[in-house]
């Protein structure tokens, strides 16, 4: 009787020290994709002198737009929305303007159950949609312009708080 009792002891004790083990490898393993998870583009915020993401995507009228196009040349990207008044201002102002074209628009993707109608493809510049891109450079307020030199490298991030001062910094 004893016996059986002692055998069932240590059966119970292997039993919890695998599950104790057990546990240690999932939160292991959850922490490690928590980190890669960030790592991969989600969550991360671009600051100053940061490098260009890599990015890929098409503009409104299907050609094709990588960041790979703007080294060589100061870019500026602005971060626009459909849901926000001052975003639409921005994009009447880009549109009157016909002698600068160092920048790119990106957008969040359309909702599917919003009610506008918006078209961009009646722009003339080029606008890309896509809320993963937004994502990657970690963009939450809207508008905002993102000012890259000839390198690639993060020189200025502004909210477009003043629309007047949109044409200078374009310009800059």
């Amino acid at each position: 009787m004893w016996n059986l009792l002692g055998v069932s002891n240590i059966l119970l004790w292997i039993l919890m020290l695998i599950q104790l083990i057990f546990l240690y490898l999932l939160t292991k393993t959850f922490a490690s994709y928590t980190k890669n998870f960030h790592k991969n583009g989600v969550a991360q915020i671009i600051s100053i002198d940061d490098q260009l993401p890599i990015f890929k995507a098409k503009d409104q009228r299907g050609g094709v737009i990588s960041s790979d196009k703007f080294l060589g040349n100061i870019t500026k990207l602005i971060f626009l929305s459909d849901h926000c008044g001052s975003c639409f201002q921005v994009l009447d102002k880009l549109e009157e303007q016909t002698l600068i074209n160092n920048y790119l628009v990106i957008k969040s993707d359309k909702s599917k159950d919003s009610s506008l109608d918006i078209d961009d493809r009646k722009y003339k510049f080029s606008i890309v949609r896509s809320t993963k891109i937004m994502n990657i450079f970690g963009i939450e307020k809207v508008p905002t312009l993102l000012s890259f030199n000839q390198k690639g490298t993060v020189e200025d991030i502004t909210e477009l708080k003043d629309l007047n001062n949109l044409v200078s910094m374009l310009e800059s």
